[in-house]
């Protein structure tokens, strides 16, 4: 079931690698795939998944309040970190999320939804739209970092507010908020063109493992290992501080030792920073969870929670 969900995706990031060395889309290529998956792809697959997902914070306040500690401690550590080491915001920025980012929305409605029903839906979905939160983040710093500090606050403001993703997630907050409807005609176009995306993304990132070259491949390792490993432990240790419900625990712990999730490459195609390495911690963690996912679910098991 989990080999189901992970299997096409390596295979679309191989076939990525493969159309890159046959330039098959030209010297270009990855450049329009990424660039459509950012201003257009991914903004709509946002608003259309955000929109017709209700907000049901009320019943996940324990939930969300761990859950995105638990990503906002890893982020924050390993920013500071990366920035006394680095000295590069940019690097610092992406490397963070990159540990923190996990695949919720790919992988982790599939799989909760086949392990838990509807209730593993729900969670899955949700805990997509608390992932946004770091996410929301690192584009801010980029932002600022892009911008300059000795430019004026307003104008680094305009080039956040500007940014299609945090546009397309207010605009799917507000829809969803005010149980707004968007016209069925509106929706499925937005759905059509919003499904393309992620699949045009895991494109764009095994081209880009050919286009850039990986460096400190071992660093990007040890990043591996903190989304697969640290960041599940991390999480439970919130949860359980936060006397979430068992049933939420583990799906919130599963959530959490997702790879990282194909937007990070995405983001850092825009940003001009980090791209190889994005796509390569993308591949590596998605291949090492063959063996990891299952590995959490059988220590949850283990210790007492039944999957």
């Amino acid at each position: 079931m989990i080999t189901d969900q992970i299997v096409p995706i390596i295979v679309i990031i191989v076939l990525g690698i493969w159309i890159e060395k046959n330039k098959l889309l030209g010297s270009e290529g990855y450049r329009v795939i990424n660039t459509f998956a950012y201003y257009i792809g991914m903004p709509l697959l946002l608003i259309s998944s955000i929109a017709t997902n209700p907000i049901i914070l009320q019943d996940y306040r324990s939930y969300s309040l761990a859950f995105v500690c638990s990503m906002l401690i890893l982020f924050i550590g390993l920013f500071c970190y990366f920035i006394i080491k680095d000295n590069k915001i940019q690097l610092a920025a992406l490397k963070g999320l990159g540990s923190t980012f996990p695949n919720s929305g790919f992988i982790g409605i599939p799989v909760l939804t086949a392990l838990f029903g509807q209730a593993g839906l729900t969670t899955a979905a949700f805990s997509t739209l608390l992932t946004l939160v770091p996410f929301s983040i690192a584009i801010i710093v980029l932002e600022i970092n892009k911008c300059g500090f000795r430019m004026a606050f307003i104008d680094a403001f305009r080039s956040i507010i500007k940014n299609p993703l945090l546009l397309a997630t207010v605009t799917g907050l507000l829809i969803s908020h005010y149980h707004l409807a968007l016209p069925p005609i509106m929706l499925t176009t937005f759905q059509i063109l919003g499904n393309s995306a992620i699949p045009l993304a895991l494109l764009g990132v095994g081209q880009m493992l050919v286009v850039f070259k990986i460096n400190k491949l071992s660093e990007i390792y040890s990043l591996a290992l903190i989304k697969l490993f640290v960041h599940p432990l991390v999480a439970f240790c919130f949860f359980y501080w936060f006397h979430v419900n068992p049933p939420l625990m583990v799906m919130g712990v599963i959530i959490a030792s997702l790879p990282t999730a194909v937007m990070q490459s995405v983001l850092a195609y825009q940003y001009n920073a980090y791209e190889a390495e994005s796509s390569g911690l993308v591949l590596l963690t998605t291949v090492l969870s063959f063996i990891t996912l299952p590995l959490t679910i059988y220590l949850i098991n283990r210790i007492g929670f039944v999957v």
